[in-house]
């Protein structure tokens, strides 16, 4: 059972295992479809090189910052898609990519947009 707020790898993307199935690639225009979506009222909107999809914040504090990473690691473990990211301080830089594809994926998305709610919720 999810706990509440938590995103599991079903309810993201539907009905993948995590064991047989591979969140598929998406095109161009889906990823602006969805980069759209994902911005809609983001103070600090993602944004997408490299075939990443990224962002960065500036934290409070390093406490504040940790306690980001604590809460998203829950949510991606769940997932099972893990973030590129970095901490320095209180600044945290997240990349977001599925390698197993190639490129961006819905996974991508329901991870930043499981983000964007923790961020727009404590910041």
């Amino acid at each position: 059972m999810t706990k509440p707020g938590v995103i599991s790898r079903k309810s993201a993307i539907g009905s993948l295992h995590p064991e047989t199935d591979m969140s598929p690639l998406l095109d161009s225009n889906a990823v602006q479809q969805a980069l759209i979506r994902l911005n809609q009222g983001a103070f600090l909107p993602w944004q997408v090189d490299n075939n990443c999809l990224q962002n960065q914040w500036t934290f409070a504090d390093f406490q504040q910052a940790f306690a980001f990473m604590t809460d998203m690691a829950k949510v991606a473990e769940q997932m099972n898609h893990h973030p590129h990211w970095t901490n320095v301080y209180r600044q945290v830089q997240v990349m977001l990519s599925t390698h197993d594809a190639g490129g961006l994926t819905e996974l991508d998305f329901a991870l930043a947009h499981a983000m964007q709610s923790w961020v727009e919720k404590h910041l």
